[in-house]
């Protein structure tokens, strides 16, 4: 959903090969790790940031962060519990999940892209407050909470 931000019309499978080759694990319904969507990212010719904090940590992102890199037109893709999401309690996934976050509303609502609709348009444009966003986003399984990256085309030269 991001990518298709900026034009690119990569297939779910060119993304998911790219990603698979960095993990070197061949299975179509494996998870992703930060560092696999950033290599498949920069592999397309994308800048990726925000990523890792100084010491290689994983930066910890603030919602306010958040919105702060939207109102400079940047999405954010971030890592949250799928469960967490608005219309995904009862879902059988119980995994983490990875969803765009691209603005606020004047209510102070967050809105986000969420790639598990089968149908794009369904996925876009959602809305969850800013405490569901911090259940979902602080219940990681992977225990690395409120992580994000920006990603945009590569500077010109």
């Amino acid at each position: 959903m991001l990518l298709a931000r900026f034009g690119d019309e990569a297939s779910i499978a060119d993304i998911r090969w790219s990603v698979n080759r960095f993990m070197r694990n061949w299975r179509a319904d494996n998870g992703s790790s930060w560092e696999a969507l950033s290599h498949a990212a920069e592999m397309r010719g994308y800048q990726v940031s925000g990523l890792f904090a100084d010491k290689g940590a994983h930066r910890k992102w603030t919602v306010e962060a958040l919105v702060g890199e939207t109102a400079r037109d940047n999405a954010v893709i971030i890592l949250t519990r799928y469960r967490a999401l608005p219309g995904h309690a009862g879902g059988s996934f119980r995994y983490n999940h990875y969803i765009v976050v691209v603005g606020d509303d004047p209510d102070g609502s967050i809105v986000y892209h969420d790639p598990a609709y089968p149908d794009a348009a369904a996925g876009a444009f959602l809305r969850i407050t800013r405490q569901q966003l911090d259940t979902a986003w602080s219940s990681v399984s992977s225990g690395i909470v409120h992580t994000g990256m920006v990603v945009r085309p590569a500077a010109k030269r």
